[in-house]
């Protein structure tokens, strides 16, 4: 049935002629089951005669249909329900399987860090989980992996194979390896795995064991007679392996945790041995006590021995024949013994002191640095071995100072492996050694050095004391006296000379104390010839001092006559930077220059050359003293007459501008009469009459006059104009003159000025000047000074009033003031949008007279800018002009044209 309608068959013979292989029925109904889309099968009835289906009839069959394929679908869900419930049986079953495992072997292992013990639990974990299992536990062995534990169903020949060993290249083995990861082998194949006599085995798993990246074991299983491996023995497996590799960790952290402990245990008794043993030493500073202290502490932590310190002894040159030297063998010389060695002739070669070279315990040390621990002593390498026949350990330290100073040697009668801890207890204490010997240096150092500071004190204290006043000596010679006393009042007996150089020789030119013998005192009366005297020339030529500690008599003067000199110290005096002379400090007793002896004399000599220096300097800071103050004096009085001139100039200066405004008014008024008296008619008559004559003064040539268009009397009038206008012109500069004069004799009465009220008032000044113009003002807050008040508001008043007159050709003048300040000092700013000037000629502005528009464009005397330029001097500040494009203004819109004057005033202090 091809198709998902029923098919009905009611007639005798349509069922057979369709499918002739169903049957012999009549008639027949069948029915189609679908479900899920797919076919499910089929419902058949069959009927033994004819049958004539009726609706009713089929829709019964269908619903029959209906409820076959229900019954086939539950039944199917349920089988399948069924068979998911089992296999999730499985896997919890296997789950449960491998937990069960980890947590048997977990519980089992908790307690153990023996690795052999943690294996063998492995392997009774596996067979009681999983049965009959064949385990092993592996370890490697250079190319090997050699079984350590087998379990027992393992045959003996078995056995025997896997305990000889089994190739680390083997291929399940080396893949497992590798891999890194547990490894499951089905159909085991024994001649390939190279693994003989395990024929009967199935299966193999493999489970590589690594502990901080290092191969540690291997666990392997196998079963017999099997084809592959279920999912529950694998988990189990895995389940075994990974606890095992999780307990080896452990095992490994607790080992190593174990190890640090000891050490740190040793480490700390040997630190607390050798610091109670050696507690003070350190400060008295004897090496080779605090060698024996360490070699006790060693000892007294280690089995029955000796320890010896070993210093090597320079190697000696011997003169032989025919004048040739001979090199003798240096030799190790024991410094310090603790314990009985155990043999008189062993003994005997310890004292003898063996030869550098030959001793491998010693030598190898000092040349690498490094300790030599030899667990096993090699009798006879570098001792006859009929000696050592008892020594079985040797452990040989170098003790570094920098450099190698010695080697610390522990032998020991009985046999010992030199363990982590023996080697930490030994390094630490030698460590310590080397310490407390860096400090007992340090202490004999610090204890040099404050033995010098001390001298150095002494001489300064004495040389201080000595020169206190020296800033009323001017004698340098006095100075040099002064510096031989402190040497002799420091040192042992003997007395102290002081040589320079005349000519070819060397003078004697300051001398403390009595020489010895009327010889020398004649010889050194005489002087010495330069370049022949040693004591004197190698400190001149080497700039260094010269100390001989064994004066051989003669070397310097005539035989006999020093024989009770012993020791000479000469040293160079240094004056800026060149030699001035020698001091030489002859002794009458044998003295070994020690480093403070020289330090002293040093130290003496370079502060009295610094005296000299500075005597040398305050000489001639008083000439230059003497020197200013005359220039002082003179360039007062130059001051004095400059400041009388000025007065004088300015006097002068004021009373002429006083007087000029006389004769001005006369001008000015005879002018105005004048030009009255022109005006009459009378009088303008019989001007024009003489005029028309022609006529000329008497005794003088006619006049010829130039053609005009006006009458003699307009002409006249016009000049007389002219002259009026000239003298007004005269008067306004004379005041203005007179202004600026007052401005520099007028008294400043210094106050608080506010610079808000200044500004107004000078805005009130100029508003006749703005009657008809269009003028904006921009007047920030300004700030209060200190100043005079009257004269800053001239000040502002000027500078406003520059700005409204230069600004006139403008339709809508803009006037900004505004302040800026600093930390010293207040800025004023006056700004306008007017014609401004040419920048070249700025620095002309503030000055008398100086104008950079001509009079019929601009009107002014050209004093106002100078005034204020005198009053903001007066007052210590400074002025300034600005023009051009490019100035800014406090807001937009200010054309960029015009000028901007500043000034500035000081803050209070």
């Amino acid at each position: 049935m091809l198709g998902r309608q029923a098919l009905y068959f009611g007639q005798a013979g349509s069922l057979s002629a369709a499918y002739p292989d169903l049957g012999a029925g009549t008639s027949a109904a069948i029915v189609p089951l679908h479900g899920d889309g797919r076919a499910l099968g089929a419902l058949a009835l069959e009927f033994s005669g004819p049958h004539d289906f009726t609706d009713d009839e089929r829709r019964f069959f269908q619903a029959v249909a209906s409820q076959a394929v229900l019954a086939l679908g539950r039944v199917t869900a349920v089988g399948e329900l069924e068979r998911r419930v089992l296999e999730r049986t499985d896997h919890l079953e296997t789950r449960t399987a491998s937990l069960d495992a980890f947590i048997q072997f977990s519980e089992l292992s908790a307690t153990l860090a023996c690795v052999r013990e943690l294996a063998g639990h492995a392997v009774r974990v596996l067979r009681s989980t999983l049965g009959e299992v064949s385990v092993g536990y592996y370890e490697p062995e250079g190319r090997l992996l050699r079984a350590k534990i087998i379990s027992e169903d393992v045959d003996l020949e078995v056995a025997a194979v896997l305990r000889a060993g089994i190739p680390v290249d083997a291929p399940s083995y080396a893949a497992a390896v590798d891999s890194r990861r547990p490894l499951f082998v089905p159909s085991w194949d024994a001649p390939k795995e190279g693994v003989a006599d395990t024929e009967d085995y199935g299966v193999g798993a493999f489970y590589p064991l690594f502990v901080a990246g290092e191969l540690r074991g291997l666990l392997a299983m196998g079963v017999r007679g099997r084809a592959d491996w279920d999912e529950r023995e694998r988990s189990v497996f895995r389940a075994v392996g990974n606890s095992l590799n999780l307990a080896l960790e452990r095992a490994e952290a607790a080992e190593i945790l174990h190890l640090c402990n000891a050490e740190l245990n040793a480490r700390t008794q040997a630190l607390e041995g050798f610091a109670a043993l050696t507690r003070g030493l350190a400060l008295r500073g004897d090496p080779l006590v605090l060698a024996r202290r360490a070699l006790e502490v060693i000892l007294s932590l280690l089995p029955a021995g000796y320890g010896l310190y070993y210093e090597q002894e320079a190697a000696e040159v011997e003169s032989g024949a025919q004048e040739s030297t001979v090199q003798q063998p240096g030799h190790w010389r024991s410094q310090v013994q603790i314990g009985d060695v155990g043999s008189p002739d062993l003994q005997a070669f310890i004292d003898a002191g063996p030869i550098i070279g030959q001793i491998l315990t010693l030598d190898l040390p000092w040349q690498t640095r490094e300790a030599l621990y030899q667990d096993t002593y090699f009798k006879g390498q570098d001792t006859p071995s009929e000696m050592v026949q008892h020594v079985s350990t040797v452990a040989s330290l170098p003790v570094l100072h920098g450099q190698p100073a010695g080697v610390l040697a522990v032998v020991l009668f009985d046999e010992r492996a030199w363990t982590s801890t023996d080697r930490v207890v030994l390094e630490t204490v030698v460590v310590s050694l080397e310490q407390a010997l860096e400090r007992s240096d340090q202490a004999h150092r610090l204890r040099e050095q404050n033995a010098e500071l001390a001298a150095r004190s002494r001489a300064l204290e004495g040389f201080v004391e000595l020169t206190q006043n020296l800033p009323q000596i001017r004698e340098p010679y006095a100075l040099i006296r002064r510096a031989q006393e402190v040497l002799l009042s420091l040192l042992p007996p003997g007395y102290a000379d002081f040589w320079e150089i005349e000519g070819e020789r060397w003078v004697g030119r300051s001398q403390v104390g009595e020489v010895g013998t009327p010889g020398l005192q004649e010889v050194i009366g005489q002087g010495f010839p330069l370049g022949h005297t040693p004591s004197l020339d190698i400190p001149r030529a080497t700039r260094q001092p010269h100390f001989q500690s064994a004066y051989v008599a003669g070397t310097d003067t005539v035989p006999g006559v020093a024989q009770h000199i012993h020791a000479v110290a000469s040293v160079p005096l240094l004056v800026n930077g060149q030699v001035a002379g020698i001091v030489t400090v002859p002794l009458f007793e044998a003295r070994s220059w020690s480093e403070v002896d020289r330090i002293v004399l040093t130290t003496v000599v370079q502060s009295l050359g610094i005296s000299l220096e500075r005597a040398e300097s305050v000489t001639q800071l008083a000439q230059r003293s003497a020197e200013l103050e005359k220039r002082g004096a003179a360039l007062a009085r130059s001051n004095e007459e400059l400041q009388a001139a000025n007065e004088e100039l300015e006097a002068f200066s004021y009373s002429v501008l006083h007087d000029l405004r006389t004769p001005v008014r006369h001008i000015k008024g005879f002018s105005e009469l004048a030009r009255k008296a022109l005006a009459r008619p009378g009088l303008a008559a019989g001007r024009d009459a003489a005029a028309g004559a022609g006529a000329a003064p008497v005794g003088q040539p006619p006049v010829s006059q130039p053609p005009t268009s006006q009458s003699p009397g307009e002409q006249a009038t016009e000049y007389m104009h002219v002259v009026e206008k000239a003298a007004l012109r005269m008067s306004t500069l004379i005041d203005a003159m007179l202004d600026l004069s007052r401005t520099s004799r007028q008294e400043m009465r210094l106050g608080v000025v506010d610079l808000n009220l200044l500004a107004a008032r000078a805005v009130e000044d100029v508003q006749p000047d703005i009657l008809e113009r269009a003028l904006e003002w921009r007047v920030r807050t300004l700030p209060l000074v200190m100043g005079d008040r009257d004269s800053l508001q001239q000040v502002m008043t000027n500078l406003l009033s520059n700005a409204v007159k230069y600004s006139c050709t403008r339709a809508v003048a803009v006037i900004e003031v505004w302040a800026e300040q600093t930390r010293s000092e207040w800025s004023v700013h006056v700004r306008d949008n007017g014609v401004g000037f040419d920048a070249n000629y700025q620095d002309k502005l503030f000055g008398v007279f100086q104008r950079l528009h001509s009079e019929r464009e601009f009107e002014g005397t050209g004093i106002g800018l100078a005034m204020v330029r005198r009053i903001v001097l007066r007052h210590g500040g400074r002025v300034s002009a600005r023009s051009g494009p490019g100035q800014t203004g406090l807001e937009r819109g200010v054309q960029d044209q015009g000028a901007t004057f500043s000034f500035t005033l000081p803050k209070p202090d």
